[in-house]
């Protein structure tokens, strides 16, 4: 009897020691140093569920809010970009005409994956889905 108690004391006191150590989403500073710490190399880029090749297309986020396009050759000043949601989405541009608001899918220390809608070139929105690795 005293051994079945110890065995269920045991048993609970593991449980709760297992459920404390959860650590859940991490905060808005881990976030943020997971997404600024490194370039990020598009590895899949599909628009309008057509996928569009950018082997060579880099994406710096900065610790300031500012982001770096490079293609490679040439480096050009990328967006304002600030968390929303909690850290489940990004918005870029806040309050201009070029907003636009994504969906952060996957942020983890190698992968970003996010998606959103863009606005083409006849005011219709359009899909759009990135994955993103650290090269």
């Amino acid at each position: 009897m005293a051994g079945t108690r110890f065995a269920v004391f045991v048993s609970i006191l593991l449980a709760s020691l297992f459920l404390g150590c959860h650590r859940g989403e991490p905060s808005m500073t881990d976030k943020a140093h997971l997404l600024t710490r490194l370039p990020w190399t598009y590895q899949e880029y599909v628009v309008g569920g057509q996928s569009i090749d950018r082997p060579t297309d880099r994406l710096q986020f900065r610790l300031d809010g500012t982001s770096v396009l490079s293609d490679g050759a040439n480096s050009t000043p990328g967006s304002r970009w600030e968390f929303i949601d909690g850290g489940r989405g990004l918005i870029f541009n806040r309050g201009t005409t070029s907003e636009t608001t994504v969906e952060i899918v996957e942020l983890s220390s190698t992968r970003l994956r996010f998606k959103g809608l863009n606005r083409d070139s006849t005011g219709e929105d359009v899909p759009f889905e990135a994955t993103c690795l650290h090269k």
